[in-house]
């Protein structure tokens, strides 16, 4: 119900409107790429005239090997494209708050946190930002996340290695949705395993089966992509190279430090209730034991210095 809502007016109407602001490019583009996957599959998208005609363009290595586009394909065959596009976003959305449940449920032994954490997670400012930008490919890509961390979390204490394959498909779906994801939740797959060793159980059987099933997903795009780079154009751009942005000439670097915890924060209501929910959070953990609240606490500290970045200046104008 609340992916349902979240996605009003146009989950009432799904035949008669998309989801997201038309004033944002994002939008006619997602739609216009689930449109050709689902008219012309992979092949027609690796060797495109729709784009730049006569250029022959590959929509895959330019926009990536976007699941969500393949995933919506049955929604658009059976309802239409604008039809089949909106309810395919209703049910990615209610996914990522299915997904966000079960780890939330299993991880504190608690149908009320599921809940809660379900919620949390579909209402969070920045995924509500992705949709009505047009880029459901965000929420489609972070229902893997907490499968992934949950599952590894599983084989690391269970030392269960299919918990652990499953962990790494996971992982490596979350990637091949969105190549960051992949990137972030590797940082938190990686952090449970330092606390596992700090526990002294060095499982590493578990993380090489994880490693095996992320490269069972992962390991033909990433050789595709490595060897379909070289045309590409600004593959080689650096963070201290002078790109032009609005109309404006300006380091790389410096356009990238409009993050989400700097001023895009304040100017499009990112933060929302979220210092709330984080402070809620820590209280419901306080007297529980570490074992329970440390693992989500380091994934935040490392979220937040993230999305901080790419560039924090410490004292004495000292950049990190």
């Amino acid at each position: 119900m609340s992916a349902w809502v979240l996605l009003l007016p146009a989950s009432a109407a799904p035949s008669r409107w998309f989801p997201g602001d038309p004033s944002y490019p994002d939008l006619s583009c997602t739609v216009n790429y689930f449109w050709l996957l689902s008219q012309r599959g992979w092949l027609g998208a690796t060797h495109s005239r729709l784009l730049m005609y006569p250029n022959v363009a590959d929509f895959v290595l330019l926009a990536g090997f976007q699941l969500d586009a393949l995933v919506a394909r049955p929604f658009i065959a059976v309802f239409g494209l604008t039809a089949g596009f909106t309810l395919f976003q209703v049910t990615a959305l209610w996914l990522a708050g299915a997904s966000a449940a079960w780890l939330a449920g299993c991880w504190w032994r608690s149908p009320v946190a599921a809940l809660v954490g379900g919620i949390v997670c579909q209402s969070s400012p920045v995924l509500v930002r992705e949709l009505a930008y047009g880029r459901p490919t965000q929420v489609f890509g972070i229902i893997f996340v907490p499968l992934a961390l949950g599952l590894f979390a599983r084989a690391l204490v269970t030392k269960g290695q299919g918990s652990a394959f499953l962990s790494g498909l996971m992982l490596g779906f979350a990637a091949l949705s969105y190549w960051f994801y992949g990137f972030f939740c590797g940082l938190g797959m990686a952090s449970l395993w330092v606390l596992s060793l700090v526990e002294r159980r060095w499982a590493f059987r578990s993380v090489f089966a994880c490693l095996a099933g992320t490269s069972l997903v992962v390991g033909l795009p990433i050789a595709y992509t490595l060897v379909g780079q070289a045309p590409m154009a600004a593959m080689d751009t650096t963070l201290w190279d002078t790109v032009v942005h609005g109309g404006r000439s300006m380091v790389l670097a410096q356009l990238l430090e409009e993050r989400d915890l700097g001023s895009l924060a304040l100017s499009e209501g990112l933060l929302g209730i979220t210092p709330i929910v984080v402070l809620l959070g820590f209280a419901g953990a306080w007297g529980q034991r570490a074992r329970r609240w440390v693992a989500p606490a380091l994934w935040l500290a490392l979220a937040t210095l993230i999305a901080a970045g790419p560039i924090i200046n410490l004292p004495g104008s000292v950049p990190l």
